[in-house]
């Protein structure tokens, strides 16, 4: 664990390094959320028990030979799925014109609000589930599983600070109940789960059948942090070696920290619930 851990803070440290120099006015965001997670990952430490053993039986695909290089390659072709369609198509670098017209389909299916993510929801899990399940994986190496004992217990405190942020809000009159729940419905499918099982849930168990754990948790991180690199691109002006440092310095403790939770929970329920809490925490954040 150690190695990896130095690792991360190495590449973390350089990222955070670049975005200081040439996006100070954005800076504060990457240390702002490590100090964040890392005080969750303690919460977490503190309430629910490490089991090894457990930890070594969830959350790691159990295939081999072809059929686990065959799940591998469904795994990469979605991550680079995505990563084309939100960093090249929908960043405006490449024209795709029935891309666009799926899109607008969904949005003619679902509305305009749940159109997005929708289409997320079946390109990030959907489509590559299905096919994983239909290839033998149990939904245990993804984590769809019960969480470890006193999970929830832990997610009281972790779910704090935006549950405090989300009733100053309603008090206010700045948002209210059916717009909360649609903030949350619309974050499930987007991002909250769909995000963490395509990455901490089947990216993340097929690096383990390849790798130990620990730099399992640093090639998803890496990973995740790529994958929002379409985002950065229109904050950073197309500048690569910034954008690359801004998703890394915003992103990896982020993802690293939500590994270590899904495997210490051995479930993909407190990552998920997390997630949601970070974008709703963003919203009000102006994040």
């Amino acid at each position: 664990m150690k190695r990896s851990t130095i690792a991360g803070a190495i590449t973390w440290i350089v990222a955070e390094f670049l975005v200081l120099l040439w996006d100070p006015y954005r800076s504060w965001i990457g240390p702002a959320m490590l100090v964040y997670v890392m005080l969750l990952w303690l919460i977490v430490t503190r309430i629910v028990r490490e089991d090894k053993a457990a930890e070594q039986s969830v959350l790691v695909a159990v295939a081999t030979g072809g059929r686990l290089r065959l799940r591998s390659a469904i795994v990469l072709a979605t991550l680079v799925a995505v990563f084309l369609v939100y960093s090249v198509w929908y960043g405006g670098h490449v024209h795709v014109p029935w891309l666009g017209r799926i899109l607008r389909g969904y949005a003619a299916c679902f509305g305009p609000t749940f159109g997005q993510p929708m289409f997320n929801f079946t390109l990030y899990a959907l489509l590559p589930g299905t096919l994983l399940f239909a290839l033998g994986m149990h939904r245990r190496e993804v984590g769809l599983t019960a969480s470890a004992p006193r999970t929830w217990r832990a997610a009281v405190p972790c779910l704090a600070l935006p549950a405090v942020l989300v009733a100053l809000a309603l008090y206010r009159g700045t948002l209210n109940l059916g717009f909360l729940v649609t903030l949350v419905v619309r974050n499930f499918f987007s991002n909250g789960f769909s995000e963490e099982f395509l990455i901490r849930g089947m990216t993340l168990s097929h690096l383990r059948a390849y790798m130990q754990a620990p730099w399992a948790l640093f090639v998803q991180a890496v990973v995740f942090s790529m994958l929002h690199y379409g985002g950065a691109s229109r904050q950073e002006h197309g500048n690569a070696t910034m954008i690359v440092a801004s998703v890394i310095a915003e992103n990896f403790p982020v993802a690293f920290v939500l590994g270590l939770v899904a495997l210490r929970t051995r479930s993909l329920a407190l990552p998920a619930a997390l997630r949601i809490s970070f974008d709703l925490g963003g919203n009000f954040a102006g994040i």
